[in-house]
């Protein structure tokens, strides 16, 4: 009787998180796939909605939803069959690459969310990225080749600069590109016969510039000030692979490690945390395990050797929430399951920060061959994220980072996995694709029925200039909340006040808890 009485309050509890899933719109009735999951699309926020490419009545185009199914629209004109790729937005804009209505090829497209129409001219687009408001990207003409293109605040497609010079043989392919700190946009790229160089914009053509000739380079990433490039040590393309840290200048580009000198070592699986770089490497030594650089030699280090011995853990970060960033991994005894990694190192040792990999759950517990993890998303203070537990399939869950708040959300699909992907946050929605065998992949959202709201006026009287107010990530440095006219207000869904953070008497601040917008 004790077995069946909680086997039904557990039941009653997943229904009532998993009703909160719901289908915001069958866009394509009456047919197989919207083709929301196909391998260019991806959901963009702008505003108060979200953009995505998708086939209605057998015609793609470009769509908007404010999460709800009457707010769910078409952009672009019905009776045009635009497919839509690699969907970005400039905050003000949505860019996209789709076809050319001139010929063959591809053209850049724009559309402030209510009229769209093409840019400008291409053969082809790719690799689109925004930046200072505009949209940059790799394109492609007949004349010039490759060379790096963007679509301005006008919404219109305009050479950024000829490199390294005029003609179809004097070109570059774009690529890899970042924002970084210093306020330019990074990117690499590759002339004809010529090794990858790291190059750096303004969005002007005077502000564009080559900062260093490099061996052939696979990777960038900006974290903090730096910036990290991964590549072999020549132009052989199967050199040792090493990692470089560049401060945006050709003397402060330099190799800070070599993974293993007598090897062919292998990176993966690159994450961005706390100023940090995160990667997955197999250094042929210790297996592949999570690795992590602060940008100097002594800083990058294996975080933990999790599966000892030669043996992997395949450590594979999936995201981040809060003070935690999550990951899958295998320790050789549990199997594949859920890890998670502070933000503060455990230790510091000759001024480096030491980390260390926390166990959250074992998800699938009946069979390693079943248990998959993918990569998720922060939503109102909780990491969401698809993975399987041997019984319902890839469905979505959720976790807090202890055992007892991690759990599955709802089975979308009970034939088999929904695979939820392309996860997007539109204000208290958790929106993204799922698949069912009955719809093919549609546009769903998530809404936590206990979330509640914060009030946006809410102030705290500051008292005595030594108080201290902990709570979880944000403020990174001392601040000092005078007690003048008004009141200053730091705002972020989680706020970590750190030690020396002060108010002078009569001070007021607002505080917003975690998960607030």
């Amino acid at each position: 009787m004790k077995i069946i009485r909680k086997l039904i309050i557990v039941n009653c509890l997943y229904l009532s998180v998993s009703a909160q899933i719901t289908l915001v719109k069958d866009i394509n009735p009456n047919a197989f796939s919207s083709n929301l999951n196909g391998q260019y699309n991806r959901l963009v926020k702008m505003g108060n909605h979200v953009y995505f490419g998708a086939l209605e009545n057998n015609k793609s185009g470009l769509f908007k939803t404010d999460g709800t199914t009457v707010g769910t629209v078409r952009v672009t004109d019905s009776n045009e069959n635009i497919f839509v790729k690699e969907p970005t937005s400039s905050g003000t804009f949505i860019g996209w690459s789709g076809p050319n209505p001139f010929g063959a090829g591809e053209y850049p497209w724009s559309s402030n969310g209510i009229t769209s129409g093409t840019a400008g001219y291409n053969t082809f687009v790719q690799t689109l990225y925004p930046f200072n408001g505009e949209i940059f990207y790799a394109g492609s003409t007949f004349d010039e080749g490759f060379e790096l293109w963007k679509i301005n605040t006008s919404g219109i497609a305009e050479m950024v600069k000829n490199i390294p010079g005029v003609g179809v043989n004097n070109t570059i392919s774009p690529s890899k590109f970042v924002a970084h700190s210093d306020g330019f946009l990074y990117f690499l790229g590759w002339a004809n016969n010529a090794p990858c160089a790291l190059w750096k914009t303004d969005g002007t053509t005077a502000g564009t510039s080559k900062v260093k000739d490099m061996p052939y380079c696979t990777q960038l990433f900006s974290a903090g000030s730096n910036l990290f490039i991964f590549g072999p040590n020549s132009g052989s393309y199967t050199g040792n692979y090493k990692l470089w840290v560049s401060d945006g200048t050709n003397a402060g580009t330099v190799v800070i490690k070599d993974f293993n000198p007598a090897g062919f070592p292998v990176s993966s699986n690159y994450y961005t945390f706390n100023n940090h770089l995160f990667f997955s490497l197999d250094d042929e030594i210790n297996g592949t395990e999570l690795w992590v650089s602060d940008g100097t030699t002594l800083g990058t280090q294996m975080v933990q050797n999790l599966n000892p011995g030669v043996a992997s853990s395949f450590a594979t970060p999936l995201g981040h929430a809060g003070n935690f960033m999550y990951l899958a991994a295998n320790n050789g005894l549990n199997g594949p399951a859920l890890y998670k990694v502070a933000a503060d190192p455990i230790n510091i040792i000759g001024g480096i920060g030491q980390y260390e990999i926390t166990f959250v759950k074992d998800i699938n517990s009946i069979s390693d061959a079943t248990s998959y993890f993918d990569k998720g998303i922060e939503f109102q203070g909780k990491f969401y994220f698809p993975a399987g537990d041997g019984v319902t399939g890839m469905e979505l869950w959720r976790t807090d980072g202890t055992a007892t708040g991690t759990e599955l959300l709802g089975d979308i699909n009970p034939t088999d996995g929904s695979y939820p992907s392309r996860f997007c946050v539109l204000n208290n929605k958790l929106l993204f694709v799922a698949y069912t065998f009955d719809l093919d992949h549609e546009l769903y959202k998530y809404e936590d029925p206990t979330f509640v709201p914060c009030a946006n006026t809410g102030s705290f009287q500051g008292n005595a200039s030594d108080n201290l107010y902990e709570a979880n990530s944000s403020i990174q440095s001392i601040h000092i909340i005078p007690a003048l006219a008004g009141f200053t207000i730091y705002k972020a869904q989680a706020i970590t006040l750190n030690p020396g953070f002060r108010t002078e008497p009569g001070a007021k601040f607002m505080t917003i808890t975690a998960g607030c917008n």
